[in-house]
């Protein structure tokens, strides 16, 4: 047996070729597993790589197409790369350690062999990590880095160049693929879209059900110790009862968050100069006797009184009563890549963090934890986290 035939039988995506060849591709459920492994090295080795998603329409309709795509990539793919559907109508193709210029190559190339013999596909790039500006960082928009579904990724915008290419119109990122090279160079890198949404877990109905019943419940049972709270604050400081700050919700996603006001109304400017005294480890702050508490503030804070509002948040939407603290958008935006899994599962008013490890110093710590829930989050282990944090409120461990 050759060398090249052994690495091909001991290389994990050594089967894609001949899959693809025979017009067998990975599963969706397959194709995701791969790309989860991938993420999980790309976090260790700092590795980009990119998937460019072909669309195919519907299988049980439009078999052919799906033929005539699976014998030309057949013949492009390298040992490392693999082949699955991405959704139920494009075909992904996962290319290993690839920066989204070579994926889009990769792309027009395909496209220009297929078009050959029939009308040319559809693709769009993505990519992990984010090309882009992250989240958060000077110079970034937020609500801009943000694609809620891949289908609103899609979506091409009008600037972009118009162009027609085997008969048919195509416009934005894949009309600047297929200029010709002198034209190509200047728009180049070309853009491409975050793949991270499509590790988000979703919002099972029951949890949304519950989160509605529980926000309304709370909102209601402790109206007269906000009441007593919203005065206390007004009486007793200058600036609003509500604090509000843009805090990242799930999968990143910016959103509006509220509290009640516990420090001075320019605490935000101040931080900087406190920064020497942060007894956290990672990006987030937290320092015992912060001078920029109110009177108030230091016991709205021991009796977590502060964070009633949030009621609210749940009941828009923007937050669960159970899962990962939502981190201000700077703080978010300076977590590593494998932190952000904690982005993954929506934001809540408590969580195991929250119950277990809230007087802990270490970050990484909090994450794992956050990660755990987003991982195995559940009626039971939702259920057991509330009931926990009553104690753990009352305990008043960790709150300053």
């Amino acid at each position: 047996m050759s060398l090249l035939k052994i690495v091909e039988n001991l290389n994990p995506f050594a089967s894609a070729r001949k899959s693809v060849a025979r017009g067998a591709i990975y599963s969706q459920e397959e194709f995701r597993s791969i790309l989860e492994r991938e993420r999980a090295r790309s976090d260790r080795s700092g590795q980009r790589f990119s998937v460019v998603a072909f669309e195919v329409g519907n299988p049980e309709t439009n078999g052919v197409c799906t033929e005539r795509l699976a014998q030309v990539l057949s013949k492009r793919l390298r040992l490392t790369d693999a082949v699955g559907w991405f959704d139920q109508q494009h075909i992904g193709v996962f290319l290993y350690n690839t920066p989204s210029e070579g994926a889009w190559r990769f792309a027009n190339d395909i496209r220009q062999v297929v078009a050959d013999a029939g009308p040319p596909f559809e693709c769009t790039v993505y990519v992990y990590p984010k090309d882009s500006p992250r989240l958060g960082r000077p110079g970034a928009n937020p609500e801009k880095s943000w694609h809620s579904h891949f289908s609103s990724q899609r979506h091409i915008a009008r600037s972009q160049p118009l162009v027609v290419f085997a008969g048919q119109r195509v416009s934005g990122s894949a009309a600047l693929a297929l200029q010709p090279p002198a034209i190509l160079t200047q728009n180049w890198p070309l853009p491409a879209l975050e793949l991270r949404p499509l590790f988000i877990h979703g919002i099972p109905a029951w949890k949304r059900a519950m989160d509605i019943a529980g926000a309304i419940v709370g909102l209601v049972l402790f109206s007269p110790i906000m009441f007593a709270v919203a005065i206390a604050i007004k009486l007793t400081s200058k600036g609003p009862v509500i604090f509000k700050q843009q805090r990242a919700g799930l999968g990143g996603k910016p959103f509006t968050f509220y509290k009640f006001r516990s420090m001075v109304v320019d605490a935000e400017d101040k931080k900087k100069e406190l920064m020497k005294f942060n007894e956290r480890t990672g990006p987030v702050f937290k320092m015992t006797n912060d001078p920029r508490l109110t009177s108030v503030g230091k016991f709205i804070r021991k009796w977590s009184l502060d964070e009633l509002p949030q009621f609210y948040n749940v009941l828009r939407g923007d937050m669960s009563l159970v899962g990962p603290r939502p981190l201000p958008v700077e703080e978010s935006s300076n977590c590593q890549n494998w932190q952000d899994k904690r982005l993954e599962a929506k934001p809540g008013i408590t969580c195991l963090w929250q119950i277990s490890a809230r007087d802990e110093p270490g970050f990484d710590d909090w994450v794992r934890l956050d990660i755990e829930y987003a991982q195995r989050q559940s009626l039971l282990l939702d259920l057991r986290i509330l009931l926990k944090t009553f104690p753990a409120v009352l305990s008043r461990r960790g709150a300053r």
